[in-house]
């Protein structure tokens, strides 16, 4: 809001005064002190605001941002230049053609300049680039011939006004050390296609780039790149006949599915040494300037579902503390020499198991383990203009208490896609906003003490969060009334009446389901951490039986599961089965359906020989239907109650006060005409 009276004033002179403003966006109400000027601001084109209608009034404006309305503002042109400098790199690719690839905004990328160099022997290559508009779009692209096989490898910069941002001068010089993506290798180039995926075509603007970035997954970023690794290194891989290069392998999903088939199936060894040496090899090195702040990492894959989450606090004076699922700690990191973050744990929090003894002839068939992460290495593979990919190398201690023959274990990670999170730095969350979040009902995931033993994990449960405008709420499941607010960095800060604290990062936004990073304060005094969503309840939506009847719905965990599926079929009658198949085998079991009040789908699950009543009581309260990628997608909390004494007196609780979960079902395929569905025969097709 001041930035839009500086700049109109600077423009205009200090006497200016912007005609009255008429309500252009939802969050600056026409008597929004700012509003007229913020509304000129639009109306000459500098500024869109943040998207879907809304200005973002609070929001922090970067050096990037301020550098494009400068240019929009005064009409300035020619003052973009920019000298890059970085490399092409597999190990590495020598005298590589380099082409930067300039897509101007003007045309919607339709026209476009292009600039060519060569790298020298080591890939290592200068270009310059000159552009009018701050929003054009740069892409670089490196053609070469690595060890075995010809290497087609890109990066997506960004536009040349952030770019511009990230120095200063005229011309701004910029290498690797500025900005990672400068790296032309198979790590950007898997991240570019996955980017393009995910955002359903070419990507030509930054908020494509940084809302798509934040939607790839880790595990499918160093998947990819470690396939055209693979190709590029080993002389015993290569390209199929069809295809002359990588990229072009990559972006073609039925091929690159293929390769990745054939290399997990037939070439392991070399697969897995492509990981490794892409860990070891081709880390973004961070730098001590850099490093001291508030990191958020969550893991990412295919499924929707996010979970696997760590929050840091890393200080200038080398101390820090991070908060895991099972608790937190102070810490020490470093800089190791390969420019990682090296994070040592002062007082780990400590996770209690019982696994099988491993002694001959023991005593006890199992033993009391307690373990603790001692130390984590951050190895930045990719960094993007938001949010880096970084791998998480955890070394872990295992002590035995209880018998004193079994030794300490201390184990550490295999690099492998798991390992893969994203990382956000808390200047750079997508921010909510009070407009956003008043008023509404959202759905997520919990932490709530409630244990007995200091090893035991806290609950774990989904409620609904009700926003008021006055700041206050209340959960609808637990009864918990809470007061909320926005913090400075956009972080969305709930108070419950219990004692708790939990604050929302949100990190990825498709406007029904936010991808978040929650830290939980509890009362106790512990602190965890989870990656969950928060997702909008819609306005009037609830279950029917004419919305599931004659449908087999699968659960979106398992679409992502090769070797099993989980569905429900729901017939007449109140009819209906759980399907379950697992490496090709198919395990019925009969249930009974209905839509009872709460909006809930309620079922009973029958278990073969088990007469004495239902074995489970499975519910799903609604919270929202979005299309998914076969179907339909159910987004639900859902309740379990199990019958574990099988005598048939078990008392089922009431799903609509029971700690739940929050999953989602995709729709896909039609029952009706079939002859018995829930019969033992193959899974339909999804989709048909």
């Amino acid at each position: 809001d001041q930035m839009a009276v500086f700049l109109l004033r600077a423009k205009y002179g200090s006497n200016y005064s912007p005609p009255a403003a008429v309500g252009m966006f939802a969050d600056v109400p026409t008597d929004h002190w700012a509003a007229s000027w913020i509304e000129q601001m639009a109306a000459e084109g500098i500024t869109a605001g943040c998207g879907n209608g809304i200005y973002c009034p609070e929001a922090l404006v970067s050096r990037a941002q301020m550098a494009v309305f400068l240019v929009r503002t005064f009409g300035l042109t020619n003052i973009f230049r920019l000298d890059l400098s970085g490399t092409a790199t597999d190990l590495p690719l020598p005298y590589a053609a380099i082409t930067a690839t300039v897509y101007e905004a003007a045309s919607g990328g339709g026209s476009s300049q292009v600039i060519a160099t060569t790298a020298d022997a080591n890939g290592n290559y200068a270009i310059s680039i000159e552009s009018t508009d701050a929003d054009d779009f740069v892409v670089l692209e490196a053609t070469g011939t690595g060890q075995y096989g010809e290497a087609k490898l890109v990066s997506l910069l960004g536009s040349v006004g952030s770019l511009h941002g990230l120095g200063s001068g005229n011309p701004v010089s910029l290498d690797i050390g500025d900005y990672g993506s400068l790296e032309i290798s198979h790590i950007s180039t898997a991240m570019a296609v996955l980017s393009e995926k995910a955002n359903g075509g070419q990507v030509l603007t930054d908020e494509e780039l940084i809302a798509a970035q934040a939607r790839v997954t880790g595990s499918e970023m160093l998947t990819m790149a470690s396939v055209i690794k693979a190709i590029v290194d080993r002389d015993e891989i290569t390209l199929p006949l069809s295809f002359s290069n990588t990229l072009d392998l990559v972006r073609d999903v039925t091929a690159y599915d293929s390769a990745l088939a054939d290399l997990e199936a037939n070439h392991p060894q070399f697969f897995d040494s492509a990981m490794l040496s892409t860990a070891d090899h081709l880390s973004q090195r961070f730098s001590e300037a850099e490093v001291p702040g508030n990191y958020y990492l969550v893991y990412r894959d295919a499924n929707p579902l996010s979970y696997g989450a760590y929050a840091l606090v890393l200080n200038g004076d080398n101390s820090g503390q991070i908060v895991l699922s099972i608790g937190s700690s102070d810490v020490t990191w470093h800089l190791n020499a390969s420019g990682n973050i090296v994070i040592d744990l002062l007082d780990a929090p400590v996770e209690e198991s019982y696994p099988p003894n491993p002694l001959p002839n023991p005593v006890v068939p199992h033993v009391r383990a307690l373990t603790y992460i001692d130390s984590i290495e951050l190895v930045r593979l990719f960094d993007g203009p938001e949010s880096d990919q970084v791998l998480t190398l955890e070394t872990s201690v295992t002590d035995y208490p209880d018998e004193p023959l079994l030794d300490q274990e201390i184990t550490g990670d295999f690099v492998g896609p798991e390992d893969v999170r994203l990382a956000t730095r808390s200047e750079n969350v997508q921010r909510f906003t009070v407009d956003e979040v008043s008023g509404t009902s959202v759905a997520t995931k919990y932490y709530h003490q409630n244990n007995n033993s200091p090893y035991d994990d806290p609950e774990r449960g989904a409620d609904f969060l009700q926003f008021n405008a006055n700041y206050t709420g209340i959960t609808s499941r637990r009864l918990l009334t809470f007061v909320w607010s926005i913090s400075g960095e956009g972080i969305l800060v709930v108070r419950f009446s219990n004692g708790d604290e939990t604050r929302f990062v949100r990190y990825s936004n498709d406007n029904i389901v936010s991808q978040v990073v929650a830290v939980s304060d509890l009362s106790s005094g512990v602190s965890k951490v989870l990656g969950t969503e928060l997702i909008k309840r819609q306005a009037g939506i609830q279950f029917s039986a004419s919305s599931l009847l004659d449908r087999r719905l699968r659960a979106v965990w398992s679409l992502f599961d090769p070797d099993e599926d989980f569905d429900f079929l729901f017939l007449g009658n109140g009819a209906g089965c759980r399907i379950t198949t697992y490496l090709g085998t198919e395990y019925p079991r009969d249930l009974d359906w209905s839509i009872s009040a709460g909006n809930l789908m309620d079922s009973f699950l029958w278990f073969p020989g088990y007469t004495d009543g239902p074995y489970q009581r499975r519910s799903w309260e609604l919270i929202a239907v979005e299309p998914g990628l076969f179907g339909d997608r159910y987004w639900v909390i859902r309740t379990l109650d199990v019958d574990t004494s099988q005598d048939g007196t078990h008392v089922f609780a009431n799903p609509a006060i029971t700690t739940g979960q929050i999953n989602a079902y995709e729709h896909i395929g039609d029952l009706a005409g079939q002859t018995d569905p829930c019969a033992l025969q193959p899974a339909p097709v999804p989709g048909n």
